[in-house]
Parts: structure tokens; sequence; C-alpha cells
């Protein structure tokens, strides 16, 4: 495998993976504008959710690949990877919290 193509997918899967966190940040219901998004808690949130999820997908990306083709596996790891961190994250704050 070389360098290049396994940049290429890590780009892919990090973008998608903070492009579906924004997505979930302006479901937020005290999210109106792009401008609520760069409020300190909002960039921190987006850090506690971002960084873990990115490295969990690419190591389902890693994987993957083992058994599956590049594409193959960039596409599992997104569809496996980002709703598993997300969902786990989501239930350690709930957890916190009560």
């Amino acid at each position: 495998m070389s360098t290049t193509n396994s940049t290429k997918e890590y780009l892919i899967i990090t973008f998608s993976v903070a492009l579906t966190t924004v997505l979930l940040f302006m479901l937020d219901k005290d999210t109106k504008t792009f401008i609520d998004l760069l409020k300190p808690i909002n960039i921190i949130a987006f850090i506690i959710y971002c960084v873990p999820t990115i490295l969990i997908s690419l190591l389902f990306y890693n994987l993957f690949l083992k058994k599956y083709s590049r594409t193959k596996s960039t596409i599992l790891c997104l569809l496996t990877g980002v709703p598993t961190c997300l969902t786990i994250i989501m239930f350690l704050f709930y957890m916190r919290l009560n």
C-alpha cells in the first residue's frame, strides 16, 4: 500500500468525521447560526467529539483494510466508526450527568 493512497483515505475519513460532527452540532437547539459553533464551549465540545471519533474511524479503517479494498474499508469505517463513537461519547456524557 502506498503512502499517498493511505493519506488520501485518511483525509477523506477526517473530513467526513469533522463534517458529521458539525452537522450534529447544527441539529442542537441552541445552535442557530454558524457563528454559534465558534463559541469556546462548542469548540471544546467539537474537539471532545471529533478527535476520538477520528481515531476510532482510522482504527476501523486499518482493521477493515486487512480484508477489504481501500474504498470499501473507507465506507465501512465511516458507517460503523462514526455512529459507534458518537453514541459512546453521548452515553458517557449522559452517565456523567446522571
